[in-house]
């Protein structure tokens, strides 16, 4: 009959299994920021292009409504006759347009989510840090390796609940951009 240190030491995982359970969850991670990486870029894109825009047309307002859609009709006709009334319109429509660009702003928050994904990362980052160390080093004992893989779990869910929410369509985009 075997002891019950015997059938423990039996049972315990090799210093190979929990190296390769670490080395999965250090592949996930770097699956899941490179997901980060793609949305964020994509957000501060984004962002960045809604704030050109906005800057142009609104210098371009400030010109039209400091000088006057009426002096600038009378210069026009010796490029191309247009009637104050479609001018005005025109003017009109430009206003509509920040007012829509500054409501897009405020729905989708395209620079606030660019930070979201831009923290997603940094977490990542150090969390594959420390996994990249403890799978080099391997400086734990096999006895010690249960609950290293137990804490480095507990520690991707956690991460992971924190994380900005993403599709599976991504997930699979971002395993074959790696």
């Amino acid at each position: 009959m075997m002891s019950d240190e015997t059938i423990h030491e039996s049972t315990m995982p090799s210093r190979e299994m929990i190296v390769e359970r670490l080395v999965e969850y250090n592949r996930i991670s770097k699956i899941l920021r490179q997901i980060h990486s793609n949305k964020s870029f994509k957000f501060k894109r984004l962002d960045e292009r809604l704030s050109v825009l906005f800057i142009v047309i609104t210098a371009l307002l400030t010109f039209l409504g400091f000088t006057g859609i009426e002096k600038i009709h009378g210069l026009i006709p010796a490029i191309a006759p247009v009637s104050l009334v479609h001018l005005a319109f025109a003017f009109n429509s430009l206003i509509f347009l920040i007012l829509l660009l500054v409501i897009l702003n405020l729905v989708y928050r395209f620079g606030a989510k660019s930070m979201e994904h831009n923290r997603a990362i940094v977490v990542l980052t150090g969390y594959i840090r420390d996994l990249e160390d403890m799978i080099k080093l391997q400086n734990f004992d096999d006895a010690q390796g249960v609950e290293l893989v137990d804490a480095m779990r507990e520690r991707y869910k956690m991460i992971t609940e924190t994380l900005p929410p993403i599709t599976d369509k991504e997930f699979y985009r971002s395993k074959m951009d790696l």
